[in-house]
C-alpha cells in the first residue's frame, strides 16, 4: 500500500482559502498595530543624534571619533545614505563582513562610502559645506531616525510572526497528543513515531517543525507569512529550496509542507503544489491534523 500524501487543493479552493487568509491578515494587522515602531523610532532618534554629534553633523567624518562605537558606523550611518544601504550591502559594498572596533582603516572606510552616498536632500548643508540650521538638522534626525526605526520595526514583526505561527502549530500538535521532543542529536534516534519538534536541523536545513509521523516518515512543515503577492513568491522558494534537500537524502521518507497565512499569490500556490510541496492554512489546520491522524490508520 503506497504511504497516504496530503490533498493536492484545487484552485477554487486555493482561492478560497487565500481570500480568508488576506482577511485574516488585515483584520489582526489593524487590531495588533505597530507598538514597537515607536520605541524604535525613540531608540533611533537618540543614535542619529549621536552620530551627528560625534561627526558635526556629517561634516566631519573622522575614523578616531568612531574607534569606540563602530555600531554607529554599521548600523546608524548607513541610513544617512540616499537611498539607504541595507546591512548586507554595506558590507558587500565595504568588502568586510564586519567593522572592527578601533581598526582605523576599517572604519575609515565605512565613513568614506557614507560620504560618497549621503543623502544632500536629508543633509543639504553637507554638499553646500556650511552649518545645518536648527530647523533643517531636526527634519534630518526625524527622517533619519524613522527610516532605521521602520527596518526595525520590520525585521521585528517578521520575526514575531514566524514564532506566533510555530508556536500556534506546535500548540495544534499538543492537542493531538503527540509528544514534543526537547532534545533532538539525530532525528531517526530521537524522534519516534506520533512526535514532533520545533526548530531542528533537519539534513543540514533548519525545519521549522519537525513531525515523526506514525507511519515513521517525516512530515517537514515550514511557517511562512507574507505581506505581499511578491513576497510569497520568495517564501514559497524557500520551502521548494529545503524540499530539494530532503528529497534527495530521505527520498519518499519526508512530505515537505508549508502552513501558510497572510497574502499569497494564487499563482504561486499552484506552483509550489506542483513542486510536491503540501499547504495547509493557519485559519484552519484541521486538514493537517487529518493528515497526520490518517499516518496512524497506515502505519
Amino acid at each position: 500500500m503506497p504511504p497516504i500524501l496530503p490533498r493536492v487543493w484545487p484552485t477554487d479552493r486555493l482561492e478560497q482559502d487565500r481570500t480568508s487568509a488576506i482577511r485574516s491578515f488585515v483584520e489582526r494587522r489593524m487590531k495588533e498595530g505597530d507598538p514597537e515602531y515607536l520605541r524604535h523610532f525613540r531608540e533611533s532618534e537618540a543614535l542619529v543624534e549621536r552620530l551627528l554629534k560625534a561627526s558635526d553633523d556629517l561634516t566631519r567624518l573622522r575614523p578616531v571619533a568612531f574607534l569606540d562605537e563602530v555600531e554607529l558606523v554599521e548600523d546608524v550611518a548607513r541610513f544617512t545614505t540616499g537611498p539607504p544601504v541595507s546591512a548586507d550591502d554595506f558590507r558587500t559594498l565595504l568588502g568586510l563582513k564586519k567593522i572592527h572596533a578601533h581598526d582605523a582603516t576599517e572604519v575609515e572606510k565605512g565613513l568614506t562610502l557614507v560620504s560618497h552616498l549621503v543623502d544632500h536632500r536629508r543633509f543639504p548643508w553637507v554638499g553646500e559645506k556650511r552649518r545645518p540650521t536648527p530647523s533643517e538638522r531636526h527634519a534630518a534626525v526625524v527622517a533619519t531616525a524613522s527610516l532605521r526605526a521602520v527596518e526595525r520595526a520590520r525585521t521585528g514583526r517578521r520575526k514575531a510572526e514566524q514564532d506566533r505561527q510555530e508556536q500556534f502549530v506546535a500548540q495544534t500538535l499538543r492537542t493531538m497528543k503527540l509528544a514534543e521532543v526537547r532534545d533532538v542529536r539525530h532525528v531517526d534516534r530521537d524522534m519516534g513515531p506520533g512526535s514532533f519538534k520545533r526548530g531542528v536541523k533537519f539534513e543540514s536545513k533548519q525545519c521549522d517543525v519537525l513531525v515523526r509521523l506514525y507511519d515513521e516518515r517525516f512530515l517537514a512543515i515550514e511557517c511562512k507569512s507574507s505581506n505581499s503577492a511578491v513576497n510569497s513568491i520568495k517564501r514559497l522558494n524557500d520551502v521548494f529550496d529545503k524540499a530539494q534537500v530532503w528529497r534527495h537524502e530521505r527520498g519518499a521518507k519526508v512530505v515537505t509542507a508549508a502552513v501558510v497565512a497572510g497574502v499569497f499569490d494564487l499563482a504561486s500556490l499552484e506552483t509550489a503544489q506542483r513542486k510536491g510541496i503540501y499547504l495547509f492554512w493557519e485559519h484552519d489546520l484541521g486538514p493537517l491534523q487529518d493528515y497526520v491522524r490518517a499516518t496512524k490508520k497506515t502505519s
